[in-house]
């Protein structure tokens, strides 16, 4: 039988790391970097340690710190609880955001606090994110879905079918037919024409 060990979210676990550096358990670095200093011997007791780095790298490039509380494990991203630790806490609307677009440079200097909007628009303009397609987290299609259901429907399928086929609404399959969802695929597809046809002339 496996043991499954329940883990807080960690999005608004910086006090529990703050406390920990307020102690001397871990130790923040001019360069972003934390590093530990105490490790835990039984349910209370710390030891010093020679220093080693903590950080642990997850999905999307950011860093992950983990450590224990009261038998449970706790988990931050390290740039929250950078910020937190020289700026205060963090208002439940906001987020931080990495100004060079490096997502693991947590020097203080290079965070700040941003609207989500804000930190959206800022991932576009740095590149550091595109939302397009099958590239957007929540899409259930691929391009190469998208490119069926197109040319199902030119042959004369159903809009009711398709959706059952793909396992999407109807008004999702009217949107992509239409060319008002995954746009950019159509203009792709219209300059790829569009280059063929001017090569055909010449």
């Amino acid at each position: 039988m496996k043991t499954y060990i329940k883990m807080s979210k960690p999005a608004n676990n910086e006090h529990h790391f703050i406390a920990m550096i307020n102690k001397r358990y871990f130790e923040i670095r001019e360069n972003g970097e934390i590093w530990r200093l105490a490790t835990k011997r039984g349910k209370t007791n710390y030891w010093k340690i020679k220093p080693r780095i903590m950080n642990v790298k997850i999905n999307r490039g950011y860093i992950r710190l983990f450590t224990w509380d009261n038998g449970k494990r706790i988990s931050c991203l390290a740039h929250r609880i950078i910020w937190s630790y020289f700026n205060g806490e963090i208002p439940d609307d906001k987020q931080i955001n990495h100004k060079n677009g490096i997502k693991t440079d947590n020097r203080i200097e290079n965070l700040e606090v941003v609207t989500q909007s804000e930190n959206k628009k800022h991932s576009f303009r740095m590149g550091t994110e595109d939302n397009k397609g099958e590239k957007n987290p929540h899409s259930k299609l691929t391009k190469s879905d998208v490119k069926q259901i197109r040319l199902r429907y030119s042959q004369g399928e159903l809009q009711k079918v398709l959706a059952k086929d793909y396992g999407i609404y109807q008004t999702h399959v009217s949107r992509i037919v239409n060319g008002m969802s995954w746009r950019y695929l159509l203009w792709k597809i219209r300059y790829i024409w569009l280059t063929m046809s001017i090569h055909v002339v010449k």
